[in-house]
């Protein structure tokens, strides 16, 4: 089994719909675009597709009416300018769970772990802009 890194975000109150999120991560410098494309779930966590970046509005349109069935959706964001991001997951009405498993970023002289605090940092604004309070940040990682 390869290194996996993941971030689990609670927040509250919650009751935001997948895209007001993403809209908010794309606001502070996120993007949605990898290699090209809009990598995202359709019809459960386990089947992902890839569509045109001019599609942004539709993909987010699609996320919200699956998580309107009950079912878990994701998206590839991208930090613009650092080629770094993950897959962010919307599993429950309160909580984000990125997996940064794109170019994830590690400590200088920590090995192979992940600097958590650059994707905290990055995460965390676009939650409190939409007047969430962060309740807690969950941190995971296996070498």
């Amino acid at each position: 089994m390869g290194h996996s890194a993941s971030l689990d975000v609670s927040y509250h109150p919650g009751n935001l719909y997948p895209s007001t999120i993403i809209r908010a991560l794309l606001s502070q410098g996120w993007r949605a675009n990898d290699h090209g494309g809009i990598s995202h779930t359709r019809a459960g966590v386990d089947n992902w597709e890839s569509s045109p970046l001019e599609r942004l509005d539709e993909v987010l349109e699609a996320l919200d009416e699956e998580w309107d069935t009950g079912e878990p959706v994701a998206i590839t964001l991208v930090m613009e300018g650092a080629d770094t991001g993950g897959i962010f997951m919307f599993l429950h009405e309160n909580t984000l769970s990125v997996i940064a498993n794109y170019n994830r970023r590690t400590l200088a002289r920590a090995g192979n772990f992940t600097d958590m605090s650059w994707y905290i940092e990055r995460i965390l604004p676009a939650l409190i802009s939409l007047h969430q309070e962060v309740e807690s940040v969950m941190a995971r990682e296996h070498a």
